[in-house]
């Protein structure tokens, strides 16, 4: 019962911050017209959805950790959820940033992307920050439930991830955009580092989904 309670306060600290990022995320889309930030933006919106589901999932199933260990449950199920809902989401960046450029060597091309090395930085700080917050206060609770919540696991290790991509993609978007040798592709810089963030970014939810199957399976097997 103490391990639920601490769970659901650390899910209700990710939802407001996520909440927060989406905001961030927002107004510097507006700003910019990036599509990498556009994509942070979505994953960040995606995690505040997941966020309110996983608090009702946490609240209302009951968590038998030890007494049944091999147990496919709601939450199991809702980790599948939301890994196939950020494929479709990374899918349609990828897309759209390989339509880009296409469009670009037909040279029918039309970049909108404008950004400013501050809004970079910025946007960066307040991104990556975040993410390290979050990290920070799963990790308190994570420590408090004596590591035995695979949702707040699974939170920490979006939020390293989410960190990394973000400093990767931020830092790209400044190469392309200020290293003179490049300058022949500034125009699909944003274009170019979407598509290298959707190729990175979907291998953590295929990499739940296939860990949920082996979960799955291993439940059936230890049923019979």
């Amino acid at each position: 019962m103490e391990n639920n309670f601490y769970e659901l306060k650390a899910l209700r600290w990710g939802f407001i911050i996520n909440a927060c990022l989406s905001v961030v995320g927002i107004v510097f889309y507006i700003l910019t017209n990036s599509m990498s930030i556009f994509l942070d933006m979505i994953i960040a919106s995606v995690l505040v959805v997941s966020s309110i589901i996983s608090i009702y999932v946490s609240k209302y199933v009951e968590k038998k950790y030890h007494c049944k260990p091999n147990k496919f449950t709601l939450e199991n199920y809702f980790l599948i959820f939301r890994s196939i809902l950020m494929i479709i989401i990374i899918l349609y960046s990828l897309i759209s940033g390989v339509s880009s450029i296409i469009s670009f060597t037909n040279g029918t091309y039309e970049t909108e992307f404008e950004a400013s090395n501050l809004e970079l930085g910025l946007f960066c700080f307040l991104m990556c920050g975040g993410c390290l917050l979050i990290m920070a206060i799963f990790f308190y609770y994570y420590k408090k439930v004596n590591k035995q919540s695979d949702m707040i696991l699974i939170e920490i290790k979006a939020a390293i991830f989410d960190t990394l991509v973000t400093f990767f993609g931020i830092s790209s978007l400044w190469i392309f955009s200020n290293i003179s040798f490049l300058s022949p592709v500034k125009e699909i810089a944003d274009s170019i580092t979407v598509v290298m963030l959707s190729i990175i970014y979907i291998f953590i939810p295929l990499k739940e989904i296939v860990t949920q199957i082996k979960f799955y399976l291993k439940c059936k097997n230890s049923d019979n």
